[in-house]
């Protein structure tokens, strides 16, 4: 339920600390790791404490999914929603695709029948 509000309103903070803790609280590091992403999507290059503080509580959640590093290297920067590798289950605000978005190519002509 509250990752369906984050996707409605991801700029409430309150819900992804409330989302954190519950989902830490419950034990479920891989709910708790993609809840630390969302929070880290939304904040975008701000919030660098806060940002911090979550990787450094929940470091092991993320390792275990090969993020802790990874993050901790971006801590000044932030991430990208569209970076693919933070597109874990239970990831709200991601959207994995990069690099060129072309869904339509121009047609080209049919060749002559050989005959």
């Amino acid at each position: 339920m509250l990752a369906g509000e984050i996707g409605r309103n991801p700029s409430n903070l309150h819900l992804h600390v409330q989302r954190i803790s519950l989902w830490n609280a419950l034990g479920d590091d891989a709910a708790t790791a993609a809840a630390v992403i969302d929070l880290w999507i939304v904040l975008g290059r701000c919030g660098v404490e806060l940002r911090t503080r979550m990787l450094r509580n929940h470091y092991n959640a993320l390792e275990d999914r090969h993020l802790g590093l990874y993050l901790a290297a971006r801590l000044a920067d932030g991430i990208d929603r569209h970076d693919p590798r933070i597109a874990l289950p239970g990831v709200a605000l991601a959207r994995p695709v990069e690099g060129t978005r072309v869904f339509l190519k121009p047609a080209t002509a049919p060749a002559a029948p050989a005959h």
